[in-house]
């Protein structure tokens, strides 16, 4: 295992000073050193494995460990059954956030069933909108749009409400609630009204772009955009062959925790030769539309 010899592997819930240091507290170890490199995933996995081992006796720690196993499967390798299996360890809520990661997993596992039993549950996180509208449940999606709009949600829900339309091809209904989400000026802060509304506005600029984004009227060659993402602007690079994507690369970006969506969503629009019905990656949905975005606004402007 690769970790630094100075990380406390105790690895209290809370650390011991509010300095960020990513070589003694091992939660900003795996947010700054694990997640944004690939070739550290397995490796920090199993160091939560082995802090996990020395925490039988405290059941506050134990848990805590399962749950960030199961974010780490679930978010890095994709890998639902053994996120699935730390999960239903830890014990997780029908409807809180990791309790709708867990239906996700029974979803992708091939049991829409138990999906749709965990999610049951008098209140639900606001991430259980995308996973309706991906099991093709658009209509149980869109019925929770408003009502989390109404708590302070509105730029999050509303652009999921778009996602869900888009995903199901009802195109002008996922404009108008992009709009919305141009419309309201109320954010937590500049930043994040600018993260929402750039968003907002590449979606439907694709959406409109879209019929022109067929790969078969573009000339060969690469062609490069920049959209909005997460934390910043996110550049792509599509390159056509023969009529077909050949490939989708993000070149330039800032959404380093979010590496899983840089190479799964454009694995999506090579192999559906499309930027139609991809699915954004869970927990990193606005990258995932991002890279959607910008490859449509690559292909349509080549072929203008």
């Amino acid at each position: 295992m690769q970790y630094p010899k100075t990380l406390d592997l105790s690895w209290p819930l809370k650390p011991p000073t509010k300095k960020w240091n990513a070589q003694k507290n091992v939660t900003q170890y795996i947010w700054e050193i694990v997640n944004p490199n690939p070739e550290r995933w397995k490796s920090g996995i199993k160091l939560v494995h082995r802090i996990l081992s020395t925490h039988r006796d405290n059941s506050a720690l134990l848990v805590r460990d399962m749950r960030q196993l199961g974010e780490m499967y679930f978010r890095l390798l994709q890998d639902y059954p053994r996120a699935a299996f730390w999960y239903r360890k830890a014990r997780v809520e029908n409807g809180t956030p990791l309790g709708v990661r867990l239906a996700e997993c029974y979803w992708r596992m091939g049991s829409k069933a138990m999906a749709m039993e965990q999610l049951k549950a008098r209140t639900v996180s606001i991430g259980v909108i995308k996973l309706y509208s991906d099991m093709g449940e658009t209509k149980r999606a869109l019925q929770l749009v408003e009502p989390f709009a109404k708590v302070g949600r509105t730029h999050e829900a509303y652009l999921l409400g778009g996602d869900a339309c888009r995903l199901a091809g009802r195109y002008e209904e996922a404009v108008q609630y992009y709009q919305k989400v141009l419309q309201d000026k109320n954010a937590r802060n500049a930043e994040y009204l600018r993260r929402f509304q750039g968003r907002a506005r590449d979606s439907i600029e694709a959406i409109r772009l879209a019929e022109n984004a067929d790969p078969r009227l573009v000339a060969d060659g690469t062609y490069t955009v920049t959209t909005t993402g997460y934390a910043g602007p996110l550049q792509v690079a599509v390159t056509i062959t023969g009529g077909q994507i050949e490939s989708v690369k993000v070149t330039k970006h800032k959404d380093k925790q979010f590496f899983t969506a840089l190479t799964e969503t454009p694995r999506q629009i090579v192999s559906k030769q499309s930027v139609k019905g991809i699915d954004a990656v869970s927990g990193a949905t606005v990258t995932s539309q991002a890279i959607v975005n910008g490859t449509a606004k690559a292909m349509a402007n080549a072929t203008r």
